[in-house]
């Protein structure tokens, strides 16, 4: 994921600060909203990730009772999709940027797995019914590698689309 963050960077030399910085005034085309709103995508799926998963690693060793612990990582780990989406939503707001189609489905990605965990916190944190854990896990597993698919599909199409271009 950090490898497509540095991508857009070094590849959109002319956007590097604009990507990082910009407003919509420096959004002139439907490409550099879709490149903008791509980047913010992988840039907020990247720090959340990392941040969130430090978060539930370490919540995940803390010497409480079992029933409240599960509360709290269930409860983080809903939030955290939340937080991306709440994230994004106003990144573009501020920014002045039209959803691309990778951005929205990383929202939806996101409320899924939002809901996904809101049941686990439910059946497993409060009800201590264990049966649906298999599928919580692979449901989560899945919904975070399509999405890291997901953003990394717009730098790979771009970098294909410039490779063939400078061979023809």
């Amino acid at each position: 994921m950090l490898t497509i963050v540095v991508y857009l960077l070094y590849y959109f030399k002319q956007y590097r600060f604009s990507l990082l910085f910009g407003r919509s005034g420096s959004l002139k085309t439907r490409a550099d909203h879709e490149l903008h709103s791509c980047f913010l995508a992988a840039l907020v799926t990247l720090v959340f990730y990392m941040l969130f998963q430090q978060l539930l690693d370490y919540i995940a060793t803390l010497p409480i009772e079992k029933m409240a612990l599960r509360q709290i990582y269930y409860f983080i780990a809903a939030c955290s999709s939340a937080s991306i989406i709440i994230t994004l939503t106003l990144l573009h707001a501020v920014r002045g940027c039209t959803f691309s189609p990778v951005a929205r489905y990383c929202c939806y990605f996101q409320f899924i797995a939002m809901v996904i965990k809101t049941v686990q916190l439910i059946l497993d944190g409060y009800l201590d019914i264990e049966v649906l854990r298999p599928f919580y896990q692979v449901s989560i597993l899945t919904l975070t590698i399509m999405q890291f698919i997901l953003v990394a599909k717009y730098p790979f199409k771009i970098f294909m689309i410039h490779k063939f271009a400078k061979e023809s």
